[in-house]
Formats: C-alpha cells, sequence, structure tokens
C-alpha cells in the first residue's frame, strides 16, 4: 500500500512525470481540486460530454455547503442558480406538520437545490 506524506509538496508515491487523474463524480472532483490547489499537476476526467440529463445529485447538503465554504468557493457556488429549503412542512389531516427544521444548524441551515446542467 501507498504512504502519503504530510509534506506540502505532496503525495511522496507520485513521480514529477505523474499526473493524477480523478472521475467527475463528487470525490473525484473534490480530489483533484485538493490536489491543485497543493501544487499537484492533475487531471479530472468526466465520461459525458455535457451535464443535459437527470443526476442524482441535484441536492447539496449543508455539510457539503460547509465544506464549499472552508474551500472558499461558497460565494461562487451560490451566485448560480438554485433554491434554498430550510424547513419542510406537510399537511396532514387537515394539519401542517413542520417535518425537517435546519434552522438549528450553525453554519449553512438550507439545502441547495442546483441542477447540475445550470452549474
Amino acid at each position: 500500500m501507498a504512504r502519503v506524506s504530510a509534506r506540502r509538496e505532496g503525495p511522496t508515491w507520485l513521480t514529477p512525470t505523474d499526473t493524477p487523474r480523478s472521475d467527475g463524480g463528487p470525490a473525484g472532483v473534490v480530489l483533484g481540486y485538493l490536489l491543485a490547489r497543493a501544487g499537484v499537476e492533475t487531471c479530472v476526467l468526466e465520461k459525458h460530454g455535457d451535464f443535459l440529463r437527470d443526476f442524482r445529485g441535484d441536492t447539496l447538503h449543508p455539510s457539503t455547503i460547509e465544506i464549499m465554504y472552508e474551500f472558499g468557493l461558497l460565494d461562487a457556488l451560490l451566485v448560480l442558480p438554485h433554491d434554498e429549503l430550510s424547513s419542510v412542512r406537510v399537511n396532514i389531516g387537515g394539519e401542517a406538520v413542520t417535518v425537517a427544521d435546519l434552522s438549528h444548524l450553525t453554519a449553512c441551515k438550507f439545502v441547495a437545490l442546483m441542477l447540475q446542467w445550470h452549474s
């Protein structure tokens, strides 16, 4: 198994001629971003030529939004078209009932609904 050094110049298993590659899913994109931010030349691959199709990942949950904030990317992300969902109320037997309330969260108090073909 390869070992990773905590040194800032990058992972120790990479030679100067290696270019790490990751897929275009959420984890692969984050990996590519973190490697590039650390100065490691990298390549993120996406098998589709566009985003004009249905996705399972059209929501950004508060924990993901928090990571975007920590990366310094949140302001740029929230400029893109999206809706914010901070609570969910349903009508049960003629009575409105709150089934989800994110107001108690400390930082990101909403779920962002963001179609990927807009971003």
